[in-house]
């Protein structure tokens, strides 16, 4: 179940953002608010990063855009009119095929692991195992 939902949550922003220019993935939402959908992706890669890599194959806490343990979400937001799309996009589809990889090849996804310091409880049971279908993405 959990798969399928986070193949779903990765189609639904795949397709947000397809035919966008770079120019409109950059745009605010609302000014002035720092979310867009570059923001997303980027903040979106850390995610992946961050839940999957420490859980399920014991590396460190490490981000993209934060450092340290702490992991604040909102550099992810930072300086998206300059930041390179492209990178962005490849750093999320990267961390979506090493996070989809890691949870493959689990023996089970009713683990328990450190993030950060912190004890997390089995990754495959919680809100998101609703019997979703997932869509057909390109991440």
């Amino acid at each position: 179940m959990l798969s399928a939902w986070l193949d779903f949550q990765r189609a639904t922003l795949a397709v947000k953002c397809a035919g966008l220019t770079d120019d409109q993935l950059r745009e605010r939402a609302v000014p002035p608010s720092r979310l867009s959908l570059l923001g997303l992706i980027r903040h979106m890669a850390e995610v992946e990063r961050v839940w999957f890599r420490p859980v399920l194959d014991g590396e460190p806490m490490s981000g993209l855009w934060s450092a340290g343990h702490a992991l604040d979400p909102e550099p992810a937001f930072d300086d998206v009119g300059a930041a390179d799309v492209a990178a962005a996009f490849t750093a999320w589809r990267g961390e979506c095929e090493h996070a989809t990889a890691l949870a493959a090849a689990a023996a089970s996804l009713d683990v328990t692991g450190m993030r950060g310091g912190a004890l997390l409880a089995a990754l495959g049971h919680g809100p998101h195992d609703r019997g979703v279908r997932p869509a057909q993405w390109s991440c």
